[in-house]
């Protein structure tokens, strides 16, 4: 009690000193919000930055998987439509880069402190729904480039082929979204690899014991899944970015 008396005395005999007329001016220009606006971060640059954090590593690992995929691919054809052993060996191609883009989503999604001091205009679920929006495209660019050249090679049309690709990355994506609600950390990393290599693997163990899935007759069930995929995905965002409000909050 003594000492903060005292400490109050201090304070009332302190004197602060007078300010200058020119210091102030100097302040408040060089603080002035307006003069300081073109300095502000704007989303292109946000944007841009978002995919320089992306490690090289992660899109090296990429190409190498395409690369090596498509290359497979093709010499497995040998100029003939083999259905019941190149398209499960399409649908694969998906999941596998799921796994290379996992490490990334995980790494913001845990909250990677040089990132989060970058971008502090954006609060994290933009952060975080940005990077995944940039992962996806490339990866979307990939899938198509990679389905229009290996559907010179099969009897199939372009839209079947694109189907056989795109709907087990939907499947990936949902997997692992549905995976992030519960789980984080390098746990996260263990479990998505897990669920993708099992996605990767389901066509050719479905294969073993029923009538292969990659039937004509069958691509009007691939589409359905595909639109329904879509509208699963546009619900878990939805859902991503309510539980990031209420984080904020």
């Amino acid at each position: 009690m003594w000492k903060d008396k005292k400490i109050k005395t201090w304070l009332r005999k302190y004197e602060v000193p007078p300010l200058k007329e020119d210091e102030i001016n100097i302040f408040l220009k060089r603080f002035n919000f307006e003069n300081n606006k073109k300095y502000r971060t704007t989303f292109k640059e946000f944007l841009y930055s978002q995919i320089q954090f992306i490690r090289k590593k992660t899109w090296v690992i990429q190409f190498v998987v395409v690369v090596l995929w498509v290359y497979l691919t093709r010499n497995n054809i040998n100029g003939t439509d083999k259905m019941f052993n190149i398209y499960p060996f399409l649908s694969s191609l998906a999941p596998l880069l799921v796994i290379t883009g996992v490490d990334e989503m995980a790494r913001i999604y845990d909250g990677s402190l040089c990132e989060i001091e970058m971008t502090t205009r954006y609060p994290l679920k933009v952060v975080l729904l940005t990077r995944m929006a940039i992962m996806v495209t490339a990866d979307t660019a990939v899938m198509i480039i990679a389905g229009r050249y290996i559907q010179n090679f099969t009897e199939r049309d372009l839209i079947s082929v694109m189907l056989y690709i795109l709907v087990p990355f939907q499947m990936a994506c949902i997997g692992m979204l549905e995976i992030m609600k519960y789980v984080k950390g390098l746990y996260l990393d263990y479990a998505c690899v897990g669920y993708c290599f099992i996605l990767a693997a389901f066509p050719y163990i479905y294969n073993l014991y029923s009538e292969s899935i990659y039937h004509a007759k069958y691509i009007k069930y691939w589409s359905f899944i595909w639109i329904i995929g879509i509208v699963i995905i546009w619900f878990q965002i939805y859902g991503l970015k309510v539980r990031w409000e209420e984080k904020e909050t």
